[in-house]
C-alpha cells in the first residue's frame, strides 16, 4: 500500500491506495478522523444551544430584578420593554 500525501492535506484527507484492489474500504484511522470531526461539530452546536438558553434565562431574571425596583404601576411597562428586547434580539440574531 502506498500513501498519497501532499503538503497541504491533513490526516482526515489522506486515503491509502492499494494499487491491486480498488474496492478496499478506507482505513480505520480515516474513519476515526471523520467521526472526531463530526463529534466536534455536534459538541459546538450543543454548546451554542445551551449557552443561548442560559442567555434567555438571564434575560428573564434581569426583567424580574428590574421590575422589582420600580413602582407597581410601572412594572408592566418594564416587563413589556424586556420582552420586546428579547424578541428584537432574537429576530436580529435570525437575520445575521
Amino acid at each position: 500500500m502506498s500513501t498519497n500525501l501532499s503538503s497541504n492535506e491533513t490526516l482526515s484527507e489522506v486515503v491509502l491506495v492499494d494499487p491491486g484492489n480498488s474496492t478496499t474500504a478506507p482505513p480505520h484511522h480515516v474513519l476515526l478522523a471523520e467521526d472526531l470531526s463530526a463529534l466536534k461539530s455536534d459538541l459546538d452546536q450543543f454548546f451554542l444551544l445551551v449557552m443561548g438558553a442560559l442567555v434567555v434565562l438571564m434575560q428573564a431574571g434581569f426583567a424580574l430584578i428590574e421590575a422589582g425596583t420600580v413602582r407597581a404601576k410601572n412594572a408592566t411597562s418594564i416587563l413589556i420593554k424586556n420582552i420586546s428586547d428579547l424578541c428584537f434580539g432574537g429576530d436580529f440574531l435570525d437575520f445575521f
